[in-house]
């Protein structure tokens, strides 16, 4: 299986994967155990997104997609993982994750527009990060901060 294959079949993973993580209830064995797991499939999707180069030959947009996926997962990762099960530790991984999860659709959204529209590039890929940043940036608050009620409510 050669490197662009393997990154779309990980990404098709995470894909799944963060989606179930993000609707089960949040602080169990489950969601701990898939969460672990989306965190190793999301480093097979961004690590080797690194280094695949056949749309320009050099570095590009989709590289910078990539950064930001491996930095959004290492700090949902983290925040958990250094501070605990304090409400901001928590409140800061949910945002995190869902960042996370909202940068494998707009990566994958954006390949689709780059492949569908490449003479209009850059724009068609512009055009899908904003609407997905826009839409990330108003329901991963709601999502958020409904998750800690409900996580607030099943630890007492």
């Amino acid at each position: 299986m050669d490197l662009g294959t393997a990154h779309v079949v990980a990404a098709s993973i995470a894909l799944a994967l963060g989606l179930v993580v993000l609707a089960r209830r949040k602080g169990d064995s489950w969601h701990v155990g898939l969460g672990r797991l989306y965190v190793a499939v999301m480093l097979a999707v961004a690590v080797p997104a690194l280094f695949i180069y056949d749309i320009t030959g050099r570095p590009g947009p989709f590289h910078v997609l990539a950064l930001v996926s491996l930095v959004t997962t290492t700090l949902g990762w983290l925040s958990v993982r250094r501070r605990g099960q304090s409400r901001p530790s928590v409140a800061a991984h949910g945002t995190f994750m869902a960042w996370s999860w909202v940068g494998v659709i707009t990566a994958g959204l954006a390949q689709l527009a780059n492949h569908e529209w490449p003479q209009q590039s850059p724009w068609p890929v512009l055009v899908v990060v904003g609407v997905a940043t826009l839409t990330g940036a108003v329901a991963i608050p709601r999502f958020v901060s409904r998750a800690l009620l409900v996580h607030g409510r099943a630890a007492r």
